[in-house]
């Protein structure tokens, strides 16, 4: 996997749904709400256009590294991310580099569910 590890300079806050005691068919989930912030690198991958993925609207496809810690261990791909006041669904599993102490989470500014 590419380091793109530079400077941690942007504060990216984790976004999370709060546990239902059980989720039955048609009930609404809550909304997101911060769970906690770390000290991130992002780098923008592209703005991929629309007809490339047959959206309505461009999107953007970021790469984002935290800190391997308790709490980024929880992070799945479930959550949400707000980095700049921009709120992105992760993009698939959250990969851990244990050599290197740190997570990586590829985001996409188109968010469903």
């Amino acid at each position: 996997m590419p380091d793109i590890i530079g400077a941690m300079d942007r504060r990216a806050t984790i976004l999370r749904r709060a546990a239902l005691p059980v989720q039955r068919a048609g009930q609404t989930l809550g909304d997101f709400a911060p769970a906690f912030t770390r000290w991130a690198a992002f780098k923008w991958n592209s703005s991929r256009l629309a007809g490339e993925a047959a959206q309505a609207q461009p999107f953007d496809d970021v790469e984002l590294v935290v800190r391997d810690d308790s709490e980024t261990r929880t992070i799945t791909n479930q959550d949400r991310v707000q980095v700049s006041g921009v709120t992105y669904a992760i993009d698939g599993h959250p990969v851990r580099y244990r050599a290197k102490g740190r997570i990586y989470l590829r985001l996409t500014s188109r968010l469903g569910g």
